[in-house]
């Protein structure tokens, strides 16, 4: 009868349609369970060298905020001083060239942390690529299990009793 079709297996054993449908729906979810695992994986190998890249320039990043912000007060009015003693200049602006010198300072070390985390921005790509391939793989998958299955419902292909 038609609707107990069966589907022989690379074993020789027969099984019937909906049994053949099962299996091998069966390990199309084992194997995105498998995916899915070493998707996780890779992700965290990533996270955690992401992690060792990013701790330098942030802590560099806290560092510059800090010099910026407080400009080391007593270095900075030790410098202003010995300007002022060298030079001819007024006090007031023996200071401000000193303020000036330590916001330069500061914007070089932000820079350079910068710089530093701009390289630990393609820390994922091993993963991105990983997952874009994974679900090609699923799509084709699926597209080939629709077709065979398209084909054993309209009789188009081969059939096996």
């Amino acid at each position: 009868m038609a609707d107990q079709t069966t589907v022989e297996r690379f074993n020789g054993v027969r099984d019937s349609a909906p049994r053949a449908a099962a299996r091998n729906m069966a390990d199309l979810i084992h194997d995105l369970v498998t995916l899915a695992e070493l998707q996780w994986r890779l992700l965290s190998v990533d996270s955690r060298q992401a992690l060792g890249r990013i701790v330098p320039p942030i802590v560099m990043v806290v560092v510059a905020a800090m010099v910026g912000l407080s400009c080391v007060p007593l270095a900075f009015v030790a410098v202003a001083l010995t300007l002022a003693a060298w030079t001819s200049l007024s006090l007031a602006a023996c200071f401000w060239i000193t303020l000036a010198a330590g916001l330069i300072v500061a914007g070089i070390l932000f820079a350079v942390a910068l710089g530093q985390l701009k390289s630990v921005a393609g820390v994922f790509d091993r993963s991105k690529a990983e997952l874009r391939q994974n679900v090609e793989w699923l799509k084709g998958m699926l597209r080939r299990l629709s077709h065979r299955s398209d084909e054993t419902a309209t009789g188009c292909g081969p059939a096996v009793n």
